[in-house]
This record gives C-alpha cells, sequence and structure tokens, in this order.
C-alpha cells in the first residue's frame, strides 16, 4: 500500500504529487490508505474524489470506524474502485456500502473465513455471512495485545506476531528495527 503521511497537515496537491509519483514508480496497483487519526481526519471525501480523478489509483483502505464515510468515499470517487475497510469487524457493512473486502490482521490470520463472508454475501447466503463475521469479530482478541499505554491503533498488529509464533509459522515476534 502506499500510504500518506498522517502526522502532519498535507495540502492536497502535494498528495497528488506523491501518489502520482508512486503509481509511477513503483508499477503495481496502489491503494490510498485512509487512516484518520485525532487532530487528522485525513482526506476528505471530496479530497479523495479529486486524488482519484488526477491519480490512477485501484482503491482505498479505509480505516475509519464510520461507515458513512466509507460510502462518501465511493460516491466521491465516481469510479469503480476496489474499497477495503481496515477493521475486520466492520467487514459486512464495507460489502453493504459497495466495497470488496478487509484489509486487516484478523483477515490476514483468517483468509478463508473472510473468502466466506464475502462469498457469502454475494450469493445472499446470509446465515454463511453473518456466521463468517461472527467469527472474524471473535478472532479479534486473538490478535490485540493486553492493555496498554500504546497507540490502539497498532495494538492488533502487534498480536499477529504473537499469533504466528503461537501457530508455529514464525520462530520469533520481535521485530528488527
Amino acid at each position: 500500500l502506499a500510504v500518506v503521511q498522517h502526522q502532519e497537515h498535507v495540502p492536497l496537491a502535494q498528495v497528488i504529487q506523491h501518489f502520482t509519483a508512486v503509481v509511477r514508480d513503483v508499477l503495481l496497483p496502489t491503494l490510498y490508505y485512509h487512516s484518520p487519526k485525532p487532530g487528522h481526519p485525513g482526506l476528505s471525501p471530496e479530497q479523495v474524489g479529486t486524488l482519484f480523478g488526477e491519480v490512477s489509483l485501484v482503491g482505498v483502505k479505509n480505516a475509519s470506524t464510520r461507515t458513512e464515510e466509507l460510502r462518501a468515499q465511493i460516491r466521491a470517487v465516481g469510479r469503480p474502485i476496489s474499497m477495503f475497510t481496515a477493521h475486520s469487524e466492520e467487514c459486512l457493512a464495507c460489502l453493504r456500502e459497495g466495497g470488496v473486502g478487509a484489509i486487516c490482521p484478523v483477515a490476514v490470520l483468517l483468509p478463508k473465513t473472510l473468502g466466506r463472508l464475502v462469498d457469502g454475501y454475494r450469493t445472499g447466503d446470509d446465515a454463511v455471512t453473518e456466521a463468517a463475521q461472527a467469527r472474524l469479530r471473535e478472532a479479534m482478541p486473538i490478535v490485540a495485545a493486553e492493555p496498554a499505554d500504546a497507540d490502539p491503533v497498532m495494538v492488533p498488529h502487534w498480536g499477529v506476531k504473537e499469533a504466528l509464533v503461537a501457530a508455529g509459522i514464525l520462530r520469533s515476534a520481535t521485530v528488527r528495527h
């Protein structure tokens, strides 16, 4: 994913320049990562529409917990895009708004469950869809660290490494700096 730096307020013209360079130089499909934080809401839906009008981005990974924001971004872009939620518990809501799925720690650990949710939604199988969404919600504590004074957005990402160690997939949860 190409990510706009959210530590500072970046003018839209610079965001457009950044993504233009990324799309030109990386030669891979590129998503805009919408990650609003307290005090910095990220790009407005209208700005997202302008960004997509200027740059050939393929979609958005939306970390907002507000479904109406996701819906507004889809409308503002005005062309088909791949909209992903960054929250496993919001996957069904994302699909209902025209999104395509989730990119998040729980979905990485349970890709078949996410696949069942998406397939169930597309085929109208409410029982499968609701069961899969419930399983994704239940799995969140697996990847969430114990309460701490840490950035709550980052906590689930820490737990993914521990879960992969517990499953025997990784040898260590230590991150190299």
